[in-house]
């Protein structure tokens, strides 16, 4: 057969090879983010025992931006300083993902058993990732998509209800709160993702942690007891924050920005069914946090769901090019 002008095969099957293992290379980094994050909750309940959750938030930040400043100072990589024009994007995406979020999260965590925590914060990403992707027009609109956010959103509403009905009030609010904060970082995902393909994941990662530690620590000061960083000198609680700092913050914050730049949104937010599985099982394991209610079918359908959509974590290009 007639090769077309201009057509080299060996170049072809070349990019081809490259193309196939940058997907394995990215799938293998988005389970260990994964991991990353489904075992943070167990990290962040152990803080929130002496810390109040400004406090913990504030330290934990600042030391992950001290951290990130000095390894891209001492390692001679570029740093890029966002131009006036992109400030407000910044601003406004570090308000809602950082400050909003993760106040509200470990607010509601003080609340919840640490499995519960993670299920709900990660089920309420991907909901709202997914419907604001698609009432954005983002990605492409398909029936299963809208099914899923129908399911996943009664599925939240389900497990609202009986801490509602029961008199768990504070419960009930937890899940709230968590739910709202998980609302606040989808809309910081989408509004930072431009921004990333302009400055890289690194200095984006940089500059979230820096605001965001820098707000909570504002508001420690406003609202909270700063004295009890002195139970920092605890080794659980110190522990838990270096945890948090560098897988959940640093490793994981990191792996999902540079994702943001290859993948469509709702493909990232994939971890979002396989993280809280993570997040029950260590809750039942470090902590003896029993599984009961709805929370058990509501962690299969999740595990379930993973396992539909696991193929097209497998294809080399990416299912999203930004308009």
């Amino acid at each position: 057969m007639k090769r077309p002008h201009g057509f080299d095969l060996e170049l072809a099957e070349t990019s081809l090879v490259a193309s196939t293992q940058s997907a394995q290379f990215q799938v293998l980094i988005f389970l260990i983010l994964c991991f990353c994050w489904g075992s943070t909750f167990i990290a962040l309940k152990e803080g929130l025992t002496l810390l109040p959750p400004l406090v913990f938030a504030a330290a934990r930040f600042i030391l992950a931006a001290l951290l990130m400043g000095s390894f891209i100072a001492l390692s001679g990589r570029s740093f890029k300083r966002p131009q006036a024009k992109h400030l407000t994007r910044l601003l406004l995406a570090t308000t809602l993902g950082m400050t909003l979020n993760y106040g509200l999260l470990f607010w509601g965590t003080q609340h919840l058993p640490s499995g519960l925590s993670g299920l709900v914060s990660f089920a309420a990403v991907a909901l709202a990732m997914t419907l604001l992707s698609l009432a954005l027009g983002l990605e492409r609109r398909s029936w299963n998509k809208w099914l899923g956010l129908i399911c996943g959103l009664a599925g939240l509403l389900l497990l609202m209800l009986p801490k509602f009905t029961t008199g768990a009030i504070e419960q009930f609010m937890g899940i709230a709160a968590i739910g709202l904060g998980g609302l606040a970082y989808a809309a910081a995902s989408l509004i930072i993702r431009p921004l990333l393909r302009i400055y890289g994941a690194l200095t984006i990662t940089l500059w979230q942690m820096m605001v965001g530690g820098l707000s909570f620590l504002g508001l420690s000061l406003l609202f909270a007891d700063i004295s009890t960083l002195r139970h920092l000198a605890q080794p659980n609680i110190f522990l838990s924050l270096v945890y948090l700092v560098l897988v959940g913050s640093l490793l994981g914050f990191g792996i999902y920005n540079y994702l943001l730049t290859t993948w469509e949104p709702s493909r990232v937010t994939l971890y979002n069914f396989l993280c809280p599985v993570i997040a029950l099982i260590l809750g039942m394991l470090v902590y003896g946090e029993r599984v009961e209610g709805l929370e058990p079918p509501i962690t299969l359908l999740l595990l379930a769901l993973f396992i539909n959509y696991l193929p097209s974590l497998k294809k080399a290009s990416p299912l999203f090019t930004q308009k």
